[in-house]
């Protein structure tokens, strides 16, 4: 749906305007730190917008800095102050090309700017010019300049989907999942001049489920991360959000995932294989080697087999699946997989048309 202004305003921004960056911004990214997930829509962000919300009647102004080049979902019907200015930069690409700027300037009749770079000062002193009270940095990936962090009188934050210090840099929710943990969750914080230090606000803690992809996680850390902003804005503007600093001699630090985590390591236990195989979704997706191919593995089960095959073997295969021998005689169902070419299916229902021998 396109974005549907309303006639009625509000006085209070933190508590209503602020839904949009919330949720919009957050949709894709916590792609800020999920930036390892790939593909064009799960790109690292190349760019910035800023979008300008100007509560009326003496309402705090926000500035909001998101990802410019990706395409975001809008609210419709939602009431908010005036929308003022909105600043862009991305790097080789016209203004058009860009989702959350462009949709919410064409609807609203919001003036763009497209600072040449980042770091000339241009883009600090349009930020100046706007005279924002907070700002609010989600779906960016880059360290802003520190005259820009300097403007709002109450400060910059972020939100981050990991439970900092555990966790800092790309990549915090599949890596969560890729390592087992039970627990996750997301943090907002205080920006610092080195990515994820800064002061922490508020945290809030989810479970993750077992058979939970960092896909579907990623999803509820969304709304969580959204509720979270609007808690955070409502007792900053209150004067009573905590600020806790970080301790840094636990911090630890994630990378961004490529194809090369792909391929499965069968000498590893079976919950390392399964939260390796939902860790991976939904890029760059776990993969085997079966029948002289590459195929992609999107589920799988425990079982209660004991093998002495060596891992990597079939096992078994038929209308469970294909059970694939790995660390200390265990194995696992592979229940759900794609094969080079073909379109996602049931391991049985493959087998249907590809039968394996398997051998003693």
């Amino acid at each position: 749906k396109r974005y549907k202004s309303t006639p009625k305003r509000t006085k209070s921004i933190v508590f209503k305007a602020v839904v949009f960056p919330l949720v919009a911004g957050i949709i894709i990214a916590l792609l800020t730190v999920f930036v390892g997930f790939g593909g064009s829509f799960f790109d690292m962000p190349k760019g910035f917008a800023v979008s300008y919300f100007d509560g009326e009647n003496g309402g705090t102004k926000i500035a909001q800095i998101t990802c410019a080049d990706a395409e975001l979902p809008v609210i419709d019907n939602y009431e908010y102050s005036s929308l003022a200015d909105s600043v862009c930069y991305k790097k080789g690409a016209n203004f058009g090309e860009v989702g959350v700027g462009y949709y919410l300037a064409l609807d609203n009749n919001i003036p763009v700017y497209q600072p040449a770079k980042l770091r000339d000062g241009t883009a600090t002193e349009l930020v100046k010019s706007l005279r924002p009270d907070i700002l609010v940095v989600v779906a960016y990936g880059r360290i802003l300049p520190d005259d820009m962090l300097a403007v709002p009188k109450y400060g910059a934050i972020n939100v981050h989907a990991s439970l900092l210090p555990k966790y800092r840099g790309a990549a915090p929710i599949q890596w969560a999942v890729l390592n087992g943990d039970r627990v996750t969750g997301v943090a907002t914080m205080y920006l610092a001049s080195e990515m994820d230090t800064g002061d922490v606000i508020y945290t809030a803690e989810t479970e993750i489920g077992e058979f939970e992809t960092s896909g579907e996680l990623f999803d509820r850390l969304m709304v969580m991360g959204a509720e979270l902003l609007h808690k955070t804005l409502q007792d900053i503007g209150a004067g009573c959000a905590p600020r806790t600093p970080q301790n840094h001699a636990e911090a630890s630090y994630v990378k961004m995932l490529d194809k090369s985590l792909s391929p499965i390591d069968w000498n590893r236990t079976p919950r390392e294989i399964i939260k390796w195989i939902y860790g991976l979704q939904p890029w760059p997706v776990a993969t085997m080697q079966l029948q002289g191919g590459v195929f992609k593995v999107y589920a799988a089960q425990y079982t209660e087999t004991q093998t002495s095959k060596a891992p990597g073997s079939i096992v078994s295969a038929g209308k469970s699946g294909i059970e694939i021998a790995c660390a200390g005689g265990k194995t696992v169902m592979i229940t759900e997989l794609q094969a080079p070419g073909k379109k996602r299916m049931r391991a049985a229902d493959y087998l249907l048309g590809h039968p394996i021998t398997v051998e003693d």
